[in-house]
C-alpha cells in the first residue's frame, strides 16, 4: 500500500512538472486612438492609471507619448500588465507646452479621450471611466 501511494506521488509530481499550471495574470493592452486631428500635429500623451486615488494625477501606473502623424488612428501596445481594473486618459498637446489647455471657462481648448463613458459637463471621475482588464489580449478604444 506504502509503494503504491509513493508511485501515485511521484506521478502527480512528475506530471505537474511536466505539465504545471497556468498562473499567467498579465496581458497585453492595446489602446486604439481613433479621429485623432492630424492637422494640429502636436503630440499625444496618454497615462494609465491603476488606483482611484491617483485618477487624474501625474501618479500613473504608465505613460508615454506618440508624435502626431498623417495617420487619424494610432495604436500602442503594452505588454505584461497585471489583470485588475485601470483608467486610461490621453490628450493631444498641440502647442507643446506639456499640459491640457482650457478656456477661461475652465473646458478643454486641446482634443482629449479617455476610456469608459466620462461625463460631457465636467470633470470625468474614476468610476465613469474604469474598466476590467482582464484578457490575455484587450483593446481599449480612445475616441478623441
Amino acid at each position: 500500500m506504502m509503494k503504491t501511494m509513493l508511485c501515485i506521488a511521484f506521478f502527480m509530481a512528475f506530471n505537474l512538472v511536466q505539465n504545471p499550471v497556468s498562473t499567467k495574470n498579465t496581458g497585453e493592452m492595446k489602446l486604439q486612438l481613433s479621429n485623432v486631428n492630424v492637422n494640429n500635429k502636436g503630440v499625444i500623451y496618454i497615462a494609465i492609471y491603476n488606483k482611484k486615488q491617483d485618477f487624474m494625477t501625474r501618479n500613473f501606473f504608465k505613460s508615454t507619448k506618440v508624435e502626431v502623424g498623417e495617420d487619424s488612428s494610432i495604436e500602442l501596445v503594452f505588454d505584461a500588465i497585471p489583470y485588475r481594473f485601470y483608467a486610461v486618459t490621453a490628450y493631444h498637446d498641440i502647442n507643446a507646452n506639456q499640459q491640457m489647455d482650457f478656456n477661461e471657462n475652465g473646458m478643454p481648448i486641446e482634443d482629449y479621450a479617455m476610456s469608459g463613458t466620462p461625463n460631457q459637463m465636467g470633470p470625468p471621475n474614476w468610476e465613469q471611466v474604469k474598466f476590467e482588464f482582464k484578457d490575455e489580449t484587450q483593446v481599449i478604444n480612445l475616441n478623441f
